[in-house]
């Protein structure tokens, strides 16, 4: 039975993610649950996951103008795109920049911004997104990775095929020490 990560004590956070293979400080795990728990006149996109400390989160498209709003409230700075089309209302945020491309995650964190991912509905492709960065990010195997994303949103990597990309991508690149 999955958790809500929002449900979750600042301990029992840590004692989550150290399970997952993620060990964080308790500062940090404070600053994680402050900023899911941040009270704003903007109601988060659907199927918002923050992941690594706010460096990078899931999402389906954000439909509306709060959505790409609450992005920037929370200091994501950048929207990567996993659809062919571009989210409706995203010309009313100038100050969110929308790419398709993995690398930018790495280019904004350099810039202390955050990235924020979507495809539809927030699980599948996203998930595999990001779950291929904590496995490089982490240095973590592609099946730990699946599995942390998991712990956070349990639906996410949809299918089989998305999980062997995961599990490849990882293989692919350890060779190259990421």
């Amino acid at each position: 039975m999955a958790v809500s990560l929002l449900t979750l004590s600042t301990e029992d956070l840590l004692q989550k993610l150290k399970e997952a293979g993620i060990n964080i400080t308790e500062d940090e795990a404070q600053k994680f649950r402050e900023v899911l728990l941040k009270p704003m006149a903007t109601a988060h996109p659907p199927n918002f996951s923050l992941m690594d400390l706010g460096e990078v989160a899931g999402l389906a498209m954000p439909r509306m103008t709060f959505h790409c709003q609450y992005l920037l409230n929370n200091d994501i700075k950048h929207l990567v795109t996993l659809s062919e089309c571009k989210p409706p209302y995203y010309d009313t945020c100038p100050d969110l920049t929308l790419h398709h491309i993995l690398s930018i995650v790495e280019e904004a964190n350099e810039e202390g911004q955050g990235v924020a991912v979507h495809c539809m509905h927030g699980f599948g492709r996203t998930g595999t997104m990001l779950a291929c960065f904590l496995a490089k990010s982490r240095k973590i195997s592609g099946i730990d990775a699946i599995n942390v994303i998991r712990i956070i949103c349990r639906v996410s990597i949809e299918i089989r095929e998305q999980e062997q990309i995961v599990v490849q991508f990882y293989q692919q690149n350890k060779e190259n020490n990421f």
